[in-house]
C-alpha cells in the first residue's frame, strides 16, 4: 500500500485506498442524471411500445410490468454493466459519461472502481426472458423464477458480506449508504420476490393439474 501522502486523493472508502489511475469527477451528480434520463428515453419509448403490443394480445397487467422490468435488466447489464466490463482496469482514469456514471455509483462501494466483477450472463438470460414473456411461451415461468432466484439470491448476499464486514467500502454519509447502497439494490430484492411467487404459483398449478388424474385413479381403485 502506498503511503497516504503519496496517494491520489479520491473521495471513496477506505480513506487508505490507492487508486493510482483516478483522475478526478468532471460531471455532476445532476448532471449525470440528466444525461441518464435523455439518454435512456427513446430504450424506454421502445419499452412503451412494446408493452401496448403485449397489451394489444390482452396479456395481463402483471405480465406487461414483468415484461418491462427485464427489458430494463436486459438494457442495465448488456449497456452500463457491459461498459464496466469493457473498461473496468481504466474506469478510474476516463471521464466519459458511463465512467463518470461508474465513479459516482462508485460512492456507494468503491469496489466497482477497482474490482473486476463477474457479470456476463445476466444480460443474455434477461433478454430471453422478454423473448419468451413476449411470445407467451408457456415454459417462461421457469426461466423468470430461475433468472429472479439468481438475482435475489446475489443481492442478499452482497448485502450480507458487505454488512458483515463493516461495509468498510461504502462512503458513510447517509445519501450515499441508504440512498445508494441499499435503496438502489432493493429493487433485485423485491422485484424478484414478486415475480418468483407469480411464476411459482403458476408452475405448482401446472404440476397440480398433472398429478390430479394419477390422484383420481388411486381413489377409484
Amino acid at each position: 500500500m502506498a503511503p497516504l501522502s503519496d496517494m491520489i486523493p479520491h473521495p471513496y472508502y477506505p480513506r487508505t485506498l490507492s487508486i493510482p489511475s483516478y483522475s478526478g469527477r468532471t460531471w455532476s451528480p445532476l448532471q449525470i442524471l440528466g444525461y441518464r434520463v435523455i439518454s435512456v428515453s427513446p430504450h424506454y419509448s421502445s419499452k412503451t411500445k412494446s408493452s401496448k403490443v403485449a397489451q394489444a394480445s390482452s396479456a395481463p397487467l402483471g405480465t406487461r410490468l414483468i415484461f418491462l422490468w427485464f427489458l430494463a435488466c436486459s438494457g442495465i447489464h448488456f449497456i452500463t454493466e457491459g461498459y464496466y466490463v469493457a473498461f473496468n482496469q481504466t474506469i478510474a482514469s476516463r471521464n466519459s459519461f458511463m465512467a463518470e456514471l461508474w465513479k459516482e455509483y462508485a460512492l456507494s462501494d468503491s469496489r466497482y472502481i477497482t474490482s473486476d466483477q463477474t457479470i456476463y450472463i445476466w444480460g443474455p438470460l434477461c433478454f430471453i426472458a422478454c423473448c419468451m414473456i413476449y411470445k407467451n411461451c408457456s415454459k417462461r415461468h421457469l426461466v423468470l423464477f430461475s433468472i429472479s432466484f439468481g438475482q435475489l439470491y446475489g443481492d442478499i448476499i452482497y448485502y450480507a458480506t458487505t454488512l458483515a464486514e463493516g461495509a468498510p467500502h461504502c462512503n458513510p454519509h447517509p445519501f450515499y449508504f441508504y440512498f445508494y447502497f441499499i435503496f438502489m439494490n432493493l429493487f433485485w430484492i423485491f422485484i424478484p420476490i414478486i415475480v418468483m411467487m407469480d411464476s411459482g404459483k403458476v408452475i405448482m398449478s401446472a404440476l397440480n393439474a398433472t398429478h390430479a388424474p394419477e390422484k383420481e385413479t388411486r381413489k377409484n381403485k
